[in-house]
């Protein structure tokens, strides 16, 4: 993934001084351990990422529909707590 420089620091991996600005290509894990230290760098979105059909469009409008009616067909049904009803005797 890519990410932007925001304060500069000195790499403890690869011993470079990253100054503030920089990309760079960093896999999820080590970005994870750069943030855990502190907040030196920020994500960047990717320009390569590939664009959206108009048939991957009309999938996700279904989905979404077909979501739509499920939880209102869940809200429709009583929640049950696992537990017996009491009868009278």
């Amino acid at each position: 993934m890519k990410v932007r420089v925001r304060t500069e620091f000195k790499d403890k991996h690869t011993g470079k001084l990253h100054k503030a600005g920089d990309e760079l290509e960093m896999n999820v894990d080590r970005i994870n351990e750069v943030l855990k230290v502190g907040n030196f760098i920020e994500l960047v979105a990717d320009a390569a990422e590939p664009k959206k059909s108009k048939a991957d469009e009309k999938e996700q409008a279904e989905d979404a529909d077909t979501e739509a009616d499920q939880k209102d067909a869940a809200e429709d049904t009583p929640k049950t707590t696992g537990r017996r009803k009491r009868t009278s005797k």
